[in-house]
């Protein structure tokens, strides 16, 4: 760009000299290039007007010709707007509906056992159904003793099964609290006490139940039920004793031929109580609940 206006500026220059040479007077023009600007001497004060007008058409030429600064091209970055998050509101809503609940169990299934038929060597178990009505519940119960001692002429050979519908009254999940009950149940015995006393037979029985059951302990599955039962028994049966020491023979008591004799020829009647007992129970199966069912 330098070299550019250098070469102009002579040719402008080479242009005035012929100009100044037409003249009739003599000029002796002295320029100095010093940078940007031009400094023009003249020795004759006659020619300054036309040395004036070429500094001035010089200097016209030199704006025109300086150089222009660069623009400056301005970048502008575009930052992209994130594209939009589509929600599936769909699946939202499956997923707040299948969130996990917590597991709501009930008590189910217990087993049982008369503690005071137990101590008295009488083994006995039951299993009491309860349910989804928190007031009802079934009970199966069976006794089972089964010994004997012939030294001491005693037995307890009882086989004895009931059912029994139950109705509590608070209508709590866990079957707690006073119910009421309607039970039956069938039997057969043998039972000695000495040797004149013993009696085998047979017997059936109905009647209703009372009882309150709690939960007396930390853990809620163990439970203590107290209660009786007044009812109806009916039994046939015989008496018998012992025979000749030494000989391990019972005979049933019968007076008359032999031929006579007829099987439980004796019968007994019964209207009162007819149970009694002290019962641990645990809660061993539960099922799931729902909360509509709550």
């Amino acid at each position: 760009m330098q070299l550019r206006i250098y070469i102009m500026t002579l040719v402008f220059l080479l242009f005035g000299t012929i100009v100044l040479a037409q003249e009739k007077k003599h000029t002796e023009i002295c320029i100095d290039f010093r940078g940007n600007t031009t400094v023009l001497d003249t020795a004759y004060m006659d020619n300054a007007s036309n040395l004036r007008e070429m500094k001035s058409f010089l200097q016209t030429v030199l704006n025109e010709i300086q150089p222009v600064a660069p623009i400056e091209k301005k970048t502008e970055t575009i930052i992209p707007e994130p594209a939009p998050v589509v929600t599936d509101t769909i699946a939202q809503q499956v997923t707040d509906t299948i969130e996990e609940q917590p597991v709501l169990r009930e008590p189910m299934l217990a087993v049982r056992t008369n503690l005071l038929y137990t101590l008295a060597t009488a083994l006995n178990v039951g299993v009491e159904y309860y349910t989804r009505n928190p007031h009802w519940s079934i009970l199966a119960h069976y006794t089972f003793p089964w010994w004997s001692s012939k030294k001491n002429h005693l037995c307890l050979q009882v086989l004895d099964g009931s059912i029994e519908p139950r109705y509590y009254f608070n209508g709590q999940a866990g079957h707690t609290g006073h119910y009421l009950s309607l039970y039956g149940h069938a039997n057969l015995y043998d039972l000695g006490l000495d040797e004149e006393l013993g009696w085998q037979g047979e017997g059936w029985g109905a009647g209703l139940g009372y009882g309150h059951v709690w939960q007396p302990f930390k853990n809620k599955k163990w439970k203590l039920e107290a209660f009786i039962r007044v009812g109806y028994y009916h039994s046939v049966y015989d008496p018998y004793h012992a025979g000749e020491p030494g000989n391990d023979k019972y005979y049933y008591d019968w007076e008359g031929p032999i031929e006579n004799f007829v099987r439980r020829n004796h019968r007994l009647r019964w209207f009162g109580p007819t149970g009694l007992g002290i019962t641990l129970s645990y809660d061993l199966l539960n099922r799931k609940v729902s909360k509509e069912s709550k």
